[in-house]
Order: C-alpha cells, then sequence, then structure tokens
C-alpha cells in the first residue's frame, strides 16, 4: 500500500490545518446569515459531539476489524493481525472519517476554548488560566496512557465506544451548566472579526 496506517495520524493536523480558514470565512459566516450564531457554549458542545461521533465510528470499525480477523501474540508478545480466510481485507483509509471527526472536534471545541479565555479573562490572569486549560488536557492524556495497557484488541471496540458515550453525557452535561454563557451578548465570540 502506498499509505501506512501511522502516515493516517496526518489526517487530524492536515485537516485541522485546511479546514479552520474555511469554517471562519465559510461556514460560520453562513450560519450567521441563515440567523443561527453558533455561541461559544454551542460550538463547544459540537466539538463534543464530533469527538463522541469519532469515538463511535472508531469503536464500529474495530468491531468490524475483529469481526474479520484475528489477533494473535507471538513468543515475543508481538501481536499481530490476520485477516480469516474468506472475509474481506480492510482498506486503511477506513480510519479516515475518525481523523476527520477528531479535526472538527478540535476546531470546534478546542480552538473555541482558548479563543473564550483569551476574550474573558483579564490580560493578568490569561496565562495562569490557559495554563490550567492545557493541563486538563494533559491529565486526559495521561489518562489515556494509563488505560491503553488494559485495552485488548479484542475489546478495544468497547473502549472506544464506552469513551463516546462518556462524551456525550458530559456533552449534555456541559451544555446544561454553561448555556446561560450564550445569552450573555457581551459573551459572544466572532471568530471572523
Amino acid at each position: 500500500a502506498w499509505v501506512s496506517d501511522e502516515s493516517l495520524v496526518l489526517i487530524d493536523p492536515l485537516t485541522v490545518i485546511i479546514l479552520i480558514p474555511l469554517v471562519n470565512q465559510a461556514v460560520f459566516p453562513l450560519f450567521r446569515s441563515c440567523g443561527c450564531s453558533l455561541k461559544p457554549v454551542k460550538r463547544m458542545c459540537a466539538g463534543f459531539g464530533f469527538a463522541a461521533l469519532s469515538l463511535l465510528f472508531a469503536g464500529g470499525l474495530q468491531y468490524w476489524i475483529n469481526a474479520v480477523g484475528n489477533f494473535s501474540r507471538d513468543a515475543h508478545h508481538h501481536e499481530t493481525y490476520t485477516v480469516l480466510p474468506g472475509k474481506q481485507q480492510l482498506w486503511v483509509w477506513y480510519q479516515a472519517p475518525a481523523y476527520f471527526f477528531m479535526a472538527v472536534s478540535e476546531i470546534l471545541a478546542n480552538i473555541t476554548i482558548v479563543e473564550f479565555i483569551c476574550k474573558q479573562v483579564s490580560s493578568k490572569m490569561r496565562s495562569i488560566v490557559l495554563a490550567l486549560y492545557w493541563w486538563t488536557s494533559a491529565i486526559g492524556a495521561a489518562a489515556a496512557f494509563a488505560v491503553t495497557p488494559l485495552a485488548k484488541p479484542n475489546w478495544l471496540h468497547f473502549v472506544y465506544w464506552g469513551m463516546g458515550g462518556i462524551m456525550i453525557i458530559f456533552m449534555f452535561i456541559f451544555n446544561r451548566l454553561f448555556r446561560h454563557y450564550d445569552d450573555q451578548s457581551a459573551l459572544v465570540v466572532n471568530l471572523a472579526d
């Protein structure tokens, strides 16, 4: 194949780089012209929804991978994957939508959160608040590293589905707790300005 599994992770950053100007110059103005202003909390929740979609998609794909093949370990504990006889070989690009959905999530959630912080926090506190925000991302990454050894290939789809479900629940809780910020006109963030 002309592309490896490992190179697919480039889809996420490339999609972010390509979509940020497109979203700022076309998508958000289109929504505003239709009378639907995507205020910060709505965008963050949409970002959480796209993250959940990415995880649910990855879980479904992993379920399919498990259905058409077998994982095995050799004497050195290296895992190998073998397609079962009579089953279809999976194309590596089937993973691309999961990376795309996660990139859209980053645009809608992370960028909006950072912009919200920069516009709403005083300049004296901005560095501290941004550091705290990125610290939560570091804690999330550390938690992912802690869970990774527990995820066995034949059960990995449950991990993805579980995380996607948790993200959906969190999205609704976040919206319930913070949607009042969207109602305050002073807090409307305009990415095009």
